[in-house]
């Protein structure tokens, strides 16, 4: 009799985490809920947190079949079309199609991107400067116009590919 007991409990506990995520869902705060469940406000909270854990891991399964169904469509579809192979458009087909296998399995390399940012030069800030700065990116700064040094020039070798322009 025990185990149908523990079984019950642990039902019980999944419905009260779910009800936990539903109230915090609905904006309410954590003393709130834990008063609505009957149990405290950091148990309410370590109910949220198993709740949204629980769905992620139910999403990635999710994915994983959704990426294993893609995969096989995608092999079948290159052997329907292997004995046709010397046809262009199917070639294309079959060439597309293995992209997009090598895609779900991860196997690009992720495209490199060159970022750059021109801003102000807070190296040269004071630290005057630099306590006014944060309180200004906090909203706590006082009414005014923020004064900051100028941006560096840019640094590149001119031939655009930076983001800077040749020239």
């Amino acid at each position: 009799m025990p185990h149908n007991r523990r079984k019950g409990d642990r039902l019980r506990a999944g419905e009260r985490r779910e009800r936990a995520l539903e109230l915090s869902l609905a904006g309410r705060s954590l003393r709130q809920i834990g008063a609505e469940l009957g149990i405290s406000h950091s148990r309410a909270g370590d109910f949220i947190r198993e709740a949204l854990a629980e769905s992620a891991e139910r999403r990635g399964e999710l994915a994983d079949k959704l990426r294993e169904r893609e995969l096989r469509r995608l092999e079948r579809l290159i052997a329907s079309l292997d004995p046709y192979r010397e046809d262009p458009a199917a070639a294309n087909t079959i060439i597309r199609a293995g992209e997009r296998i090598a895609k779900l399995h991860g196997l690009d390399a992720p495209a490199r991107l060159e970022h750059s940012l021109a801003g102000p030069d807070l190296s040269a800030l004071s630290d005057e400067q630099l306590a006014t700065l944060e309180a200004w990116l906090a909203g706590d700064a006082p009414e005014g116009v923020l004064e900051l040094p100028p941006a560096p020039p840019p640094q590149g070798n001119g031939n655009g590919r930076n983001g800077h322009p040749p020239g």
